[in-house]
């Protein structure tokens, strides 16, 4: 997630959507004074830089509190993190500089996403259960949503949302208008978890609906296809 003043932008950071490579390319414009989150040590570039995400104790939430007191060291409880919600971000930057800053996240064909999580959390297993028993075991936490990262109240709360399937395109776009093109090539981080078959070879019929059910929102938002 970065919150730059310096070029008036809130990156608000997906999961399974290259997330960590257009972090790392943006916060190669970012200056001293704006927020960065920390991003996993394997994924680091030099320039990234993570910087002033923590936050007083007297602006964390409740439960940041709670953990900080319990000696958690973990940046999402100091304040800023990597998938921190619209509702949060406005919170802690203030009503001024969220609605003065161009807001923007990538969002990803659910059915194309779900297949990405699956092998990225199943990645330390050496025998995978299979991609149907994956969807049907609620022990391993198959659903995975971004709808609550850039909604607040069930309302899209960004001035845009990128598309994973045009993202390199869409965001020289956003860049452009911000006056920070050109950027960096996205590179690979967190690749490498996944073949290259293509998701419809996934599914049968039963698990395309489950996984159009769990995603019926984003479905219908952005006019995502099988």
């Amino acid at each position: 997630m970065i919150l730059s003043h310096r070029h008036r932008f809130i990156f608000v950071r997906t999961r399974k959507t290259a997330s960590s490579s257009t972090e790392i390319a943006l916060s190669s414009v970012t200056g001293s004074d704006d927020v960065v989150t920390p991003i996993m040590e394997e994924d680091q570039r030099p320039g990234h830089g993570a910087r002033n995400y923590t936050v007083p104790w007297s602006q964390r939430t409740a439960y940041g509190k709670f953990r900080t007191a319990l000696g958690s060291k973990k940046a999402k409880y100091l304040g800023y993190h990597n998938h921190i919600g619209a509702a949060e971000i406005r919170a802690l930057a203030g009503d001024q500089a969220w609605s003065d800053y161009f807001k923007f996240a990538v969002e990803r064909n659910p059915w194309d996403r779900q297949v990405s999580h699956y092998h990225w959390e199943l990645r330390k297993k050496e025998n995978k259960p299979s991609f149907e028993s994956f969807l049907k075991t609620p022990a391993l936490k198959p659903q995975m949503s971004n709808w609550q990262i850039y909604t607040i109240d069930g309302k899209i709360a960004v001035d845009r949302v990128l598309r994973f399937d045009r993202l390199e395109a869409e965001l020289t776009e956003v860049a452009d208008r911000l006056g920070i093109a050109p950027l960096p090539d996205l590179g690979k981080a967190k690749r490498g978890t996944r073949t290259n078959r293509n998701y419809r070879d996934y599914y049968n019929g039963e698990t395309r609906d489950l996984v159009g059910r769990w995603y019926a929102r984003e479905i219908d938002a952005f006019g995502f296809t099988f």
